[in-house]
C-alpha cells in the first residue's frame, strides 16, 4: 500500500505544472550563517557570525562585500587574521600601524643570484605580498604594491604599498 502510494505521488509531482510543489524539495525563508566584514544596522558588527535568509545574503550582502558565507574556511580566515582578509583595501592608518610594528630592518628577501651578481628573478609585488604575509600583514585582494624600479640586483629598493613607502632589502642567497 505504501508503496502504491509512494508511485501515485512520484505520478503527481512529475505530472505538476505547480512551480513549487511539495515535491521540489524547495526550503524558501530558510537562515544560513554568514560573517559581517561591516557593521549592518539590526544585524550585527564586524566580524560576528548571525543567520540571515538565504535570498538576503546571496542577493544583497555577498554582491556588496558586506558579508561572506560561514564556511570553515572563512571561519579561520577572520579568527587569524580578522575580517580585513576580506576587505578589498586595508585602512591606511592599520597598515601603517602594522608596517611599524614589523620593522623595516625586517623586510627581507634572500634569491638566488646568477654568477654575475644579478638575482635569478627580479622582484614582482608577488614577492612583496608572500613577504608581508610571512611578516602577518595580510593584504586585502585590491591593495596595490608599486615598485618604481626594476628589482634585479641586490640592495634596499623603496616600495609602497597602497601609497605607504617601505624599504625592503634584498640579499642574495648565499648571504642569506
Amino acid at each position: 500500500n505504501t508503496s502504491y502510494k509512494m508511485s501515485l505521488l512520484v505520478r503527481k509531482c512529475l505530472s505538476s505544472s505547480i512551480r513549487f510543489s511539495p515535491c521540489a524539495q524547495v526550503r524558501h525563508g530558510t537562515a544560513i550563517p554568514v560573517i559581517l566584514t561591516q557593521d549592518i544596522e539590526n544585524r550585527g558588527s564586524v566580524g560576528e557570525v548571525v543567520e540571515v535568509k538565504r535570498g538576503f545574503a546571496r542577493n544583497y550582502l555577498i554582491p556588496r562585500k558586506m558579508a561572506v558565507y560561514a564556511t570553515f574556511d572563512n571561519k579561520n580566515k577572520v579568527a587569524n587574521a580578522g575580517v580585513s582578509a576580506f576587505s578589498s583595501t586595508l585602512d591606511k592608518d592599520l597598515l601603517k600601524s602594522k608596517l611599524n610594528a614589523i620593522g623595516q630592518d625586517k623586510l627581507v628577501l634572500t634569491l638566488g643570484t646568477w654568477a654575475t651578481g644579478s638575482l635569478v628573478k627580479s622582484i614582482t609585488p608577488s614577492h612583496v605580498r608572500r613577504l608581508l604575509e610571512s611578516e602577518g600583514v595580510l593584504l586585502g585582494k585590491k591593495a596595490i604594491i608599486q615598485i618604481d624600479e626594476v628589482i634585479t640586483k641586490p640592495g634596499d629598493y623603496t616600495v609602497k604599498v597602497d601609497g605607504i613607502s617601505l624599504k625592503v632589502k634584498v640579499l642574495p642567497a648565499a648571504v642569506a
